[in-house]
């Protein structure tokens, strides 16, 4: 039961960090310290919604890419799914 409760404090903090982020550092950070969270974590599904969260407040239509106007939420699902296979593939990670 304490181990839950200690797991359930650091994700908190965690995404307490990562939104104190959002607001104050460039979206490379926010997505960089995102990814590292990715691998501490199993199954950080909150990296989606700030992906999401990252888009509506700077997003931009990039022309580059047709006018999607979501070009970090797309890279936030790309990297969880990246990093789920990455995960599945190490050894030493459990």
């Amino acid at each position: 039961m304490r181990n839950k409760k200690n797991k359930i404090k650091k994700r908190v903090a965690a995404n307490l960090i990562l939104l104190a982020l959002l607001f104050i550092a460039p979206w490379w950070i926010v997505m960089s310290v995102a990814v590292l969270f990715l691998f501490y974590f199993k199954n950080y599904f909150e990296i989606l919604i700030f992906g999401f969260l990252l888009d509506l407040l700077y997003g931009a239509p990039v022309s580059a890419y047709y006018g999607m106007g979501y070009v970090i939420s797309v890279i936030a699902a790309l990297a969880f799914a990246l990093v789920a296979v990455v995960k599945n593939r190490l050894v030493f990670y459990d």
